[in-house]
């Protein structure tokens, strides 16, 4: 295969992820995003370069161990190349992590596991480059972006709902966007009863609540504000397990 004139044909070829691919996580500090399985990464890196170590391959795989807050955490750095033809790409980097001690409600867990799971991680921002899984990752800004407020408010007044029987009124709050107010106190709801810590991680708790794709938060609309606050105060509190992936 000769290289492509079109500079995005391989991100065309690579951006769209198959449902079966993909998992929706459902608990935790990541809840409401989406997990997208390692070994289609591997087999699309396969169908479109040729086998692992001949179409592509890794270099230069580092690890770094970090403490904080008696967690430790394992940093792995890596090349990736590709071969397209008779050309190999230059290095494309990538870096992933994981915990290999995490504090639990049981006390400490070692995982077995953390540098094979920082490896995979590290794969997959390399792989991102090159456009794999861009239609699950586009228009999502960073998750260290933003730092919701963490302090809940005393009062959900901002959100409460029109008198019964207006339809006007009715029609009005679910079409109306959602104020400032009512987003700086939905954002300090989702800080403390679900712990999400960035902008990403927000649009698609948000999106999954409302059911289309939430890009920021003045997307809101009133009501949409008003009902996901309704929830999230009412429900009982809940538990979750660290997600890991």
């Amino acid at each position: 295969m000769s290289l492509p004139e079109d500079p995005l044909y391989f991100y065309d070829r690579l951006r769209k992820v198959p449902p079966e691919a993909q998992k929706k996580i459902t608990g935790g500090r990541l809840s409401g995003m989406t997990d997208i399985s390692p070994m289609w990464r591997i087999k699309t890196l396969t169908e479109n370069f040729g086998p692992a170590g001949l179409g592509w391959w890794v270099e230069d795989a580092t690890y770094e161990v970090l403490e904080a807050q008696n967690e430790v955490v394992v940093i792995c750095h890596l090349k990736l190349r590709v071969r397209c033809g008779d050309e190999v790409s230059q290095p494309i980097l990538g870096q992933g992590g994981s915990k290999l001690v995490a504090k639990e409600k049981n006390g400490l867990y070692v995982s077995d596991e953390a540098h094979k799971m920082a490896y995979t991680d590290a794969l997959s921002v390399a792989c991102k480059a090159l456009g794999m899984g861009a239609d699950v990752y586009w228009d999502k800004d960073s998750k260290y972006s933003q730092k919701p407020v963490s302090k809940a408010p005393t009062t959900p007044k901002a959100l409460a709902p029109p008198p019964k029987g207006d339809t006007q009124a009715e029609k009005s709050f679910y079409s109306e966007p959602a104020t400032n107010e009512q987003i700086k106190m939905l954002l300090a709801v989702l800080a403390q009863k679900e712990s999400l810590e960035g902008k990403e991680e927000v649009l698609f708790f948000l999106s999954d609540q409302t059911g289309r794709s939430i890009l920021a938060t003045r997307d809101l609309t009133k009501g949409e504000a008003s009902d996901i606050l309704k929830k999230l105060t009412s429900a009982s509190e809940n538990k979750f397990e660290d997600v890991t992936f």
